[in-house]
């Protein structure tokens, strides 16, 4: 489990996990998580389920807080895209 904090503008690159899912819950803020086929833009409340090997990208439209759980754990399952991916 990881408290997130994003300036307006901050982003993530495009990134994949290959053992775990992602939850994100907006707690302050909105922004957009982009997957390979869906665009969400979310508010504060909004939850968004990213499952494993899902290619992702977050922006922060405005100053963010964000609860992000990742399931199993595993601190270094990033991947970041190729660029037939991005």
């Amino acid at each position: 489990v990881a408290i997130q904090e994003y300036e307006s503008g901050d982003n993530e690159p495009c990134h994949w996990h290959a053992e775990c899912k992602e939850i994100t819950a907006l707690v302050e803020g909105t922004a957009i998580i982009s997957g390979h086929t869906e665009e969400y833009h979310m508010i504060a409340g909004d939850i968004v389920f990213i499952e494993c090997c899902e290619p992702v990208r977050f922006r922060a439209l405005t100053k963010v807080i964000a609860v992000v759980v990742k399931v199993p754990s595993r601190p270094h399952d990033k991947v970041l895209c190729s660029e037939d991916h991005q």
